[in-house]
């Protein structure tokens, strides 16, 4: 995951590091829920850093202020 974040430039200001949703391909018919992770704890050691499959996608909520 964080690969994949770096890849893509990091995030922005506005950018929630703690509510990233990775969307993964569906095998069937049925749509598969997101998983949501929380980066700062990644970072932090208090969370591993996953693994990604191929094709999933990274979505990375607008921070509220």
């Amino acid at each position: 995951l964080l690969d994949a974040l770096a890849a893509a430039g990091g995030w922005t200001a506005s950018a929630n590091p703690k509510k990233i949703s990775v969307l993964t391909p569906s095998s069937g018919t049925q749509p598969v829920a997101p998983v949501h992770y929380d980066v700062t704890a990644i970072l932090a050691g208090r969370a591993p850093n996953p693994a990604l499959p191929a094709q999933a996608t990274i979505s990375v909520t607008e921070r509220l202020y």
